[in-house]
Order: C-alpha cells, then sequence, then structure tokens
C-alpha cells in the first residue's frame, strides 16, 4: 500500500474539552507544513457547546489546507474508555506517512512537524518516539506557555503504588539522569509519534478503560518488533494541561466527571483490573 509522503496523522480524542479547538489552531499555526497535516478527530460530547466550537471553528481550520476527518458521539457511559476512543481515532488513518498521537489539551512549539520528522527519520520504520509531555498552563495574559523548559518527561518506574493497588510496576515522571540521545522506554499516550508502521499497528487495546492503556499498549508493539524511543533533548515538545495546572482557564473533562465516585472507582478498579488481567491471562495461555 502506497505511503503519502511526508504527510502526518494526527490523532486526537475529545470529551466536552475546551482546549480542543486552541489546540487544532496551535498545531496547524505552528506547523512548517500545515498543509501535510491530517488531523482524526473523535469528540465524545454531553456538553452541545462541545459540539458547537467545534463545528464552528472548522471552516477556519482548514484555511491553512489541513485535512480533517471528525467523528462525533453523544455521551454514553458504554462509550467511555481510552481504549476504545483511541480505537476510533485510529479507523481513521489513510497511509499518511507519520503518526502522531496527542491529547486534545496540547502546546506546540514552532516547527513541530519538521522537528519530529528529523528526529525520527534516520531510525528504522519501526521506531515510536515517546515519553510524557512537560505541562503548561495559562499565563496572567492568557497566553498557553510551558511552566519549565516544556522538555519531555521519562517514565521511571517504580514499585510502590502511585496510581493505584493493582498496576505493577507503576512509575514516576522524572528527567532522566542518563546522557544518551535516546533511551529505551514504554509507550506513553499523551504523547507518541512513529511511522505508517503505527500507523497500520497502532497496538491499542480497545477493551482498556484508563490505567492498563500504556502498559498493554506496549506489549503488543514490542511483540511486534517495534522500538519505543524516548528523545532526550533540551528543547521544547508538545505539552500537556494537567488537571493541577487548570486555574480559570482551559477547562477539561475527565470521565469519572460524569461518574459518582462509586461509578469510578468500579470502572477503574474493577473493570479496567478485569480486563488488564484477562488480556495478561489470554497471551498466557
Amino acid at each position: 500500500m502506497k505511503v503519502d509522503v511526508s504527510k502526518i496523522f494526527v490523532k486526537v480524542c475529545s470529551l466536552d474539552d475546551e482546549e480542543l479547538v486552541p489546540t487544532l489552531y496551535d498545531a496547524i499555526i505552528k506547523a512548517d507544513k500545515p498543509e501535510n497535516l491530517h488531523f482524526g478527530v473523535y469528540l465524545h460530547y454531553k456538553d452541545k457547546q462541545s459540539l458547537q466550537v467545534l463545528m464552528d471553528n472548522l471552516k477556519e481550520l482548514k484555511k491553512e489546507g489541513s485535512k480533517f476527518t471528525i467523528l462525533t458521539a453523544e455521551f454514553s457511559q458504554y462509550l467511555l474508555g481510552v481504549g476504545k476512543s483511541r480505537a476510533t481515532v485510529d479507523n481513521m488513518y489513510d497511509n499518511e506517512e507519520y503518526v502522531l498521537q496527542i491529547d486534545s489539551h496540547s502546546w506546540f512549539p514552532f516547527s513541530w512537524d519538521s522537528r519530529l520528522i528529523d528526529l525520527i527519520k534516520h531510525h528504522n520504520t519501526k521506531t515510536i518516539l515517546s515519553g510524557y509531555c512537560a505541562p503548561y498552563r495559562y499565563d496572567e495574559h492568557g497566553v498557553r506557555s510551558p511552566i519549565d523548559m516544556g522538555k519531555l518527561l521519562y517514565k521511571q518506574h517504580t514499585d510502590k503504588p502511585v496510581f493505584n493497588t493493582w498496576l505493577f510496576p507503576q512509575w514516576n515522571l522524572v528527567y532522566p539522569e542518563d546522557d544518551q540521545y535516546f533511551i529505551d522506554i514504554d509507550f506513553c499516550a499523551n504523547f507518541s509519534f512513529g511511522t505508517y508502521e503505527w500507523g497500520r499497528y497502532s497496538g491499542i487495546y480497545k477493551e482498556a478503560i484508563f490505567f492498563s492503556e500504556e502498559p498493554i499498549q506496549t506489549i503488543n508493539l514490542k511483540a511486534k518488533g517495534f522500538n519505543i524511543l524516548y528523545p532526550n533533548i533540551d528543547e521544547p515538545m508538545i505539552c500537556h494541561l494537567y488537571k493541577n495546572d487548570i486555574k480559570d482557564r482551559g477547562r477539561r473533562k475527565d470521565f469519572t466527571d460524569y461518574l459518582t465516585p462509586h461509578e469510578s472507582d468500579y470502572l477503574l478498579n474493577i473493570m479496567d483490573r478485569h480486563y488488564y488481567e484477562d488480556y495478561l491471562q489470554s497471551r498466557n495461555k
């Protein structure tokens, strides 16, 4: 199957996120070649204003030549889970040479597209660049800016429970002490960049709800021969709006915001664990 050379498929899933449209504008404005971008956008909305804002801005977003494939769905608890959302966007892939996965609350540096292509083009086609995005927030002037230098964060494994009591090993986010330029890492969901090989096989586990997403995708990708590398460079990369950095601007939703504490706990710590353990057992058969 022929590859569409130099095109980038940008995968974006959103749940009533006020940052979705600013993120799309930021990616387009700061790209060297916005005409080479294909955005696959899945909007799962409960607030119809989220849908209206996206549709109202679509004509303007397309002015620089970027392509958009959009699917929207009205809120349902049965659609919750990162696996279902990511798999929906995966189906929008159209043989672009490169693939970028981000969250719908992301900030971009200038020339991000050229920089990412430069970083990956000397590796084999089964290489994925990955890491956790550094944080951004709105400053006093209403401008989205990285909090620190914007360097990607590295996943450092720990046996201590960071997120829950059932997923091990878990991890902390640090800057690596190793000065190696590229470092082996597990898959990180809020920033990953790969080639058409990843576009054709994402490794996503559709039943993943949240915590199980990254470890299962790591296993699947490595089993298919992918190398996942952290680019250890001291310069801004794509940044992310974390909940702790939301002030009066940049509202975003987690699916737990639509559930009771009991429902959230059941989904994250009973069902997600069940799907994770079921996946591991199926691999060991």
